[in-house]
């Protein structure tokens, strides 16, 4: 394995979440375009910490990190074609609605469609509906700028975003963006990520 002693050190710091089976790496090998690229590992932390810690030992070791959702996208962009690690973000997947600010704060495995769904409960309204909504996740959405059917009228992805909170590709947190309805002090550095994919 070439990057024996980076999955030893992962495997000190995340345990369980780590796991190498052929069939999890074979299914963490493509997404819905087909394209197979097997990776090293596949890593599923529970917390955005864990997020942290494959960054910060994927960075020390040079190890290429492919990340995913639910890996519905067309485009492979969730395919590992340069080896390494896959980032599976689907166990954070939480979902917060606040309706007293119309926010919803959501993490990067949040299924679109329970989005949808969970905003609908306090009468609020999440347009972009990519057709694979059901199953397609929030970070795979801003990642892709997504919009569907509804946004010729309401607008994507981008125009929903107000902030996004992660980590740099050494493990470090960071924020983009602010949680408010206007914000212009500095440089719009959010958007950079929003559309990543392409």
């Amino acid at each position: 394995m070439k990057n024996a002693r980076a999955l030893s050190a992962l495997r000190e710091a995340l345990g369980n979440a780590v796991v190498t089976d052929p069939e999890s790496l074979f299914r963490a090998s493509f997404d819905a375009m087909k394209l197979s690229f097997v990776p090293e590992a596949v890593i599923l932390p529970s917390d955005p910490a864990g997020v942290g810690t494959v960054l910060k030992i994927a960075n020390e070791f040079g190890v290429p990190i492919t990340p995913r959702g639910a890996g519905s996208t067309l485009t492979g962009a969730a395919t590992p074609i340069h080896g390494g690690w896959v980032l599976d973000l689907s166990k954070l997947n939480s979902i917060r609605i606040d309706p007293l600010n119309k926010f919803a704060h959501v993490q990067a495995g949040a299924i679109t469609g329970d989005i949808q769904k969970a905003a609908e409960e306090h009468k609020l309204f999440y347009p972009p509906d990519p057709s694979s909504s059901a199953f397609c996740t929030i970070g795979g959405n801003i990642a892709c700028n997504a919009g569907g059917l509804r946004g010729v009228k309401y607008g994507v992805t981008r125009d929903y975003v107000v902030a996004i909170k992660g980590f740099l590709a050494n493990g470090e947190p960071a924020v983009w963006g602010r949680a408010l309805k206007k914000f212009t002090s500095g440089y719009n550095v959010r958007d950079l990520w929003i559309g990543s994919e392409g």
